[in-house]
């Protein structure tokens, strides 16, 4: 089977669909070696690639001569009949872990949907990104012989808004990496490296609006805490950051916020571990990789009551409204004040080894078999 994957997420993007495109990819080549890969990536810059697939026999990488940008604007927005053969060559099937995939006539193809937050949550998206993927997601579904959802949340989302029949969907969720399961809390030279203190409380994903920061930073000031349990923010400032950061600047300063926005990969399950609770009451997620990954260091968690935050969660968080902010406020108090009990503890790991990258990985190649006879 000759496969072609549009990689450009798994090869750009530091967080999120990057981050679910690398453990799928780096799972998918090695599972099949008699099959051909062509990864075919559009450069958001032409030095940075993150995902290498060079000791792979069956891979191999092909750049194309225009970014990102002006890929979208080419295939998807205009809908030019620009063949993708011409930059990978032929391929019996075409798969994407990202909403889009390039134009290879006659052939095959499955596409993943990550969320529908820009028409659950029109307001929480950038008015430039809705208008792309209403305009682009429509098509790209109708164009597909398959749909890849991350949660069955989200595979709903798709059946009701799209009417797209259950058979064309595949449910190939995020998951989690051993890492997590590994992870011990920071010794001391971590925490000096690290501006952490003995006790804290912990809040991961892009400073953004639909993350939901405003409200995580309220229920700090109402629980009184964060003197002595201050919360570790880790994330970047994203689209729309400008509030939110003004506040983090001003909790920093009383010392009740720590900021840190550019924490390698490698030392996020050690701060997860060391944390004495999470919070990430996000507006909405299409799964809420993080409410998994600090399940998976046993740490307590309180998040959002949207339906895929419930389905990473199962039993084993707490969830509130995302405009409640003395609902919220009452569990972090809780969260500061008490230490995790390690029966709850393990329940909460256990709960999380469901999710699976090595299963989430089968499923996509099973669908791309499907599709190739």
């Amino acid at each position: 089977m000759r496969v072609l994957i549009e990689a450009s997420a798994a090869c750009n993007q530091h967080a999120g669909i990057g981050r679910y495109s690398r453990s799928i990819l780096q799972r998918l080549i090695p599972l099949a070696p008699a099959d051909q890969f062509t990864l075919l990536r559009a450069p958001e810059d032409p030095a940075i690639n993150r995902f290498d697939c060079s000791s792979w026999p069956n891979a191999r990488l092909r750049t194309l001569p225009f970014n990102r940008r002006n890929a979208d604007r080419l295939w998807f927005r205009m809908c030019a009949p620009i063949d993708a053969r011409i930059f990978a060559g032929p391929a019996d099937v075409v798969y994407s872990p990202d909403f889009t995939a390039p134009p290879m006539w006659r052939v095959p193809r499955m596409i993943t949907i990550h969320d529908l937050a820009f028409l659950t949550r029109p307001q929480h998206t950038t008015d430039a990104l809705r208008r792309y993927l209403e305009a682009v997601v429509p098509r790209q579904i109708a164009g597909a012989d398959l749909i890849a959802v991350v949660s069955y949340a989200t595979g709903h989302d798709v059946q009701r808004y799209y009417g797209v029949s259950p058979d064309r969907i595949v449910v190939a969720r995020n998951a989690v990496d051993d890492a997590f399961y590994n992870a011990h809390p920071p010794t001391e030279q971590d925490r000096i490296r690290l501006g952490l203190p003995p006790r804290y409380l912990v809040m991961l994903g892009t400073i953004e609006p639909r993350k939901n920061h405003l409200t995580a930073l309220a229920a700090l000031e109402v629980a009184g805490v964060g003197v002595h349990t201050p919360l570790v923010i880790v994330g970047r400032p994203g689209w729309g950051h400008e509030t939110a950061m003004a506040k983090i600047a001003e909790l920093a300063a009383k010392g009740m916020v720590i900021h840190l926005d550019n924490v390698a990969d490698p030392d996020i399950p050690m701060i997860l571990a060391g944390a004495q609770g999470m919070v990430y009451p996000s507006w909405t997620e299409g799964f809420g990789l993080p409410v998994v990954e600090a399940l998976a260091t046993g740490i307590p968690v309180v998040t959002s009551n949207d339906a895929a935050l419930r389905e990473a969660g199962g039993a084993f968080a707490e969830y509130v409204d995302p405009e409640d902010v003395d609902a919220l406020a009452s569990i972090l108090q809780s969260f500061a004040e008490t230490d995790n009990d390690p029966v709850a503890a393990a329940a909460r790991i256990e709960w999380t080894r469901q999710f699976s990258w090595d299963f989430s990985t089968s499923m996509v190649y099973d669908a791309l078999r499907k599709m190739s006879r």
